[in-house]
């Protein structure tokens, strides 16, 4: 937009009304920290696949500060640098949380539960190579490279082959997780599952809210929830705060 011709006086409100944008996308990220904060905390993968979700569409946000600038813009217009940005906060924010809601309730609604190594190993895989995919191309813009070319310049190769290992990395991950949801055996093969994971053996401290009713109504219902599970609208209410034991918990779901 800054590289159409606009006056000095356009290009001064539009780079105010760009940087305003980060007000309401902090409030976000705020929120989504202060709902996990009033939360029953649980360490399993989709808590780490939440967690990665909110840093990295941040750090996507942290660039889009950047790219606001009307200056800078200019000068970053159509490199590799917007690239990384709109990756950043579009496919891996929005990959990242669609993942830690499968991991989430991949075991309500399939009756089967996957791997802990499997899981790990996965996201591991998947954060290493999507930051190798797409951090160094924060460089390649800032060196000059313009996006939407077949060809580079041999300058830029060495950021370019770091970019291409890290694609292939992310491409394992991928066949690994599509591995793992389809392969029956593999999946039904261990008790190992999130869910598990969740419950074992540490202490979980509930907070009197309705967010922490509502996450213990969902655990104390059976993998593979039928149709019709409460004849009424279940309605989470608010409990007195105290310390549980996940066993306890256990026995009675």
């Amino acid at each position: 937009m800054y590289v159409v011709g606009l006056d000095v006086d356009t290009r001064a409100y539009f780079n105010a009304a760009t940087i305003v944008i980060a007000v309401p996308t902090g409030i976000k990220i705020f929120s989504w920290l202060a709902s996990l904060f009033s939360s029953q905390i649980r360490v399993n993968l989709s808590l780490y696949w939440s967690l990665a979700f909110v840093l990295l569409f941040a750090f996507g946000g942290f660039t889009g500060i950047v790219l606001s600038n009307a200056s800078l813009d200019i000068a970053l217009h159509d490199t590799y640098y917007v690239v990384a940005h709109f990756h950043y906060v579009l496919s891996l924010g929005a990959v990242f949380s669609i993942i830690a809601a499968l991991y989430s309730y991949y075991a309500k609604f399939s009756s089967s539960s996957i791997s802990s190594l499997l899981g790990h190993s996965h996201f591991i895989l998947f954060v290493i190579g999507t930051n190798l995919t797409f951090f160094v191309q924060h460089f390649l813009g800032l060196a000059g490279m313009p996006r939407r070319i077949a060809d580079y310049a041999d300058s830029y190769y060495a950021f370019n082959k770091i970019s291409s290992f890290g694609a292939i990395i992310s491409t394992y991950a991928t066949v690994l997780f599509a591995f793992m949801l389809l392969s029956y055996e593999v999946t039904s093969s261990t008790n190992d599952s999130t869910q598990t994971d969740a419950m074992s053996d540490n202490t979980i401290s509930t907070v009197s809210n309705a967010a922490t009713a509502e996450a213990m109504l969902d655990n104390a219902l059976p993998n593979a929830t039928s149709y019709h599970t409460f004849a009424d609208l279940a309605i989470a209410a608010a409990a007195p705060a105290t310390t549980v034991s996940s066993k306890a918990l256990i026995s009675k779901s």
